[in-house]
């Protein structure tokens, strides 16, 4: 799979060609880092004490973290549907650099588990 392009290797085992438009899709996806915020949210108002990558999660707004590119890759209808379901990602180093840049301030580190380089 190294010799497709990165759009195509995205996820293993998953067909080469592409179908449908190209959509943006979000490596940690969008549910599991709006209840991460949403939770953290709640904990800092209810007095709790967080760590600082919960407190940093908390301030950021949901458009900023949505809009992120380095949580993101533009894929086909075809390969998104797939990784929504399961599919394991399949980055170059240089995006995966750029994903863990994203992650590990906001505590996000251990949701990269579907992912290889």
């Amino acid at each position: 799979m190294k010799d497709a392009p990165p759009l195509q290797r995205l996820a293993l085992g998953i067909p080469r060609e592409c179908r449908g438009r190209l959509q943006s899709a979000h490596v940690i996806p969008v549910t599991r880092m709006m209840n991460l915020r949403d939770r953290a949210i709640t904990a800092l108002a209810t007095g709790r004490q967080l760590p600082d990558d919960r407190r940093l999660l908390a301030s950021t707004s949901a458009d900023d973290l949505i809009a992120d590119a380095r949580n993101g890759k533009m894929l086909c209808e075809l390969h998104h549907g797939l990784t929504e379901g399961g599919a394991t990602w399949w980055l170059s180093t240089a995006d995966l650099v750029r994903l863990v840049e994203f992650a590990m301030p906001l505590g996000l580190i251990d949701d990269l588990e579907a992912v290889r380089a």
